[in-house]
């Protein structure tokens, strides 16, 4: 007992120690309560866009840049599927696939997607796969720079968008297929995509080049071709014939 209870009496002394030690047990439970970081939490979501196993490439366009140069896919290290193997689309509308890329190797694996004026661009050949028919009309333009031209009207690659999978993880990429040629034309100084005429009904080869340094950077997909379905609008208590 110190000398201070000794002069304020053994009531107040015990008091004091009372709640001094009241105050030890809110500091220990307001310490307990706080949230501490775990070493094993979740990623950001930027993080999450970026690796993982099972990433979009859409997600990943705004938010995975990387400032180096682009890293080429190891061999063997991709297997690349479509879904659905074959389109059936009317003329003048399209088609819906999803591109797959899976890491086959039991590491992590990045990919540096390369992303020019448009990343996995879609032709559409004949059904023997030597025809290009998705050029409707003659190229008015060229997206390559030619001589003594802007800069401007160029198309050029800007930095990679790096994406990391998990041993066994995927990227993919929902692509819309048109049953229709298109064009190129300029527009305020640029070289712009227009629509063209559809596809006559038959039997094509579409192709979805992929935005990655492979030794095989595209996928084919056959697509069959039909005509343009017409409803009948049935008038209100009539046959509709």
């Amino acid at each position: 007992m110190t000398w201070r209870c000794l002069m304020l009496g053994r009531e107040a002394c015990r008091t004091g120690e009372v709640g001094r030690a009241l105050a030890v047990s809110v500091l220990v439970l307001g310490c307990a309560g706080a949230k501490v970081p775990s070493p094993s939490a979740p990623p950001t979501e930027g993080a999450n866009v970026c690796r993982g196993s099972r990433l979009d490439v859409d997600a990943a366009l705004t938010r995975c840049t990387v400032h180096e140069a682009p890293r080429p896919v190891p061999p063997g290290a991709l297997r690349v599927g479509v879904v659905p193997s074959e389109i059936e689309a009317e003329a003048d509308r399209g088609a819906s696939i999803t591109i797959s890329m899976t890491n086959v190797t039991t590491k992590l694996l990045s990919l540096d997607l390369v992303i020019g004026c448009e990343p996995f661009e879609v032709s559409t050949y004949s059904a023997d796969g030597r025809t290009r028919v998705d050029l409707s009309e003659p190229v008015e333009c060229s997206r390559e720079l030619p001589a003594g031209a802007s800069e401007e009207v160029a198309c050029r690659p800007g930095d990679p968008v790096r994406v990391t999978l998990e041993p066994g993880g995927r990227l993919i990429k929902h692509l819309d297929i048109p049953a229709f040629g298109h064009r190129f034309a300029r527009f305020g100084g640029a070289c712009v995509r227009k629509p063209g005429r559809g596809f006559a009904p038959g039997h094509y080869v579409t192709r979805a080049k992929l935005p990655l340094l492979m030794d095989e950077p595209s996928v084919e997909v056959p697509m069959t071709v039909t005509r343009e379905r017409m409803w009948l609008l049935k008038a209100p208590g009539g046959t509709g014939e």
